[in-house]
């Protein structure tokens, strides 16, 4: 990964992170298909994620997962 590719990841990681209220982790699937990741069992932050997207995107909140201890939103662009 790039130098300008990792700087653009943690902006919008930190953007992202504001807007669920908790550190959220970026993961790009593929061009068009990426997850928000956070610790721990948090519907309001996956919630937070979901609503500031749906207009722009298909969303899905994953859900919180016991084995990580984690939460993941998956984001699809349209």
């Amino acid at each position: 990964m790039t130098t300008a590719i990792r700087n653009r990841q943690n902006k919008l990681e930190t953007i992202i992170s504001k807007i669920a209220g908790v550190n959220v982790e970026l993961t790009v699937i593929d061009e068009t298909f990426f997850s928000f990741a956070f610790d721990g069992d948090n519907e309001t932050a996956a919630n937070n994620i979901v609503n500031y997207f749906k207009s722009h995107a298909n969303v899905e909140n994953g859900g919180y997962d016991a084995e990580c201890d984690c939460t993941v939103v998956y984001v699809r662009t349209k």
